[in-house]
């Protein structure tokens, strides 16, 4: 598969456990076109994309509304002081939710947004009765953020990508627990 162009790729599987740590950060559910409107800017601002892909923003976008529309994912914009700062999804995966798609305003940036964003995550999770979980590249920005924010390491799963053109990546993985 290497010589055909596939390299491979280890994602972190990680958990966080519920604790009463609270986080600055406010997030609010998108629900409306208004909010869609404003998570639209905030992946538009972005200049990377989630899981390491290339792609117009509105590709993502009318991704993440479809997974929205079936009730699959809930999606979250963040604001701080009043600012929106990032974006991000919630899926529901048994007793878990699954943090998806976390994206900071390149404005924002090195402030600590995400390691917010994560806190305020699990502490709606908690809330609700879940744990937290999450899936990241390992040795990239997002594993670090994880790991600082409290996940840890329960497994992995390893992918061979290859680029078929540039924003759609053709995937196969092994999961390992």
């Amino acid at each position: 598969m290497v010589a055909r162009g596939y390299a491979l790729r280890e994602e972190l599987v990680l958990v966080r456990q519920p604790s009463p740590e609270r986080s600055s950060i406010e997030l609010h559910e998108v629900l409306t076109e208004d909010q869609w409107a404003i998570k639209e800017a905030v992946d538009a601002a972005s200049t990377e994309k989630p899981d390491g892909h290339h792609g117009a923003s509105q590709q993502w976008i009318e991704l993440e509304r479809r997974k929205w529309v079936t009730g699959d994912v809930r999606f979250f914009v963040a604001d701080l002081d009043g600012h929106t700062c990032g974006s991000v999804g919630l899926m529901t995966a048994g007793s878990v939710y699954r943090l998806k798609n976390l994206l900071v305003e390149p404005a924002w940036r090195r402030r600590g947004i995400a390691y917010e964003v994560c806190i305020a995550l699990a502490g709606l999770a908690a809330d609700e009765g879940f744990a937290l979980g999450a899936f990241a590249i390992a040795g990239t920005a997002g594993s670090r953020v994880y790991r600082r924010a409290g996940f840890r390491r329960i497994g992995s799963v390893w992918e061979l990508c290859k680029e078929v053109r540039r924003g759609e990546l053709r995937s196969a993985s092994v999961t390992r627990m």
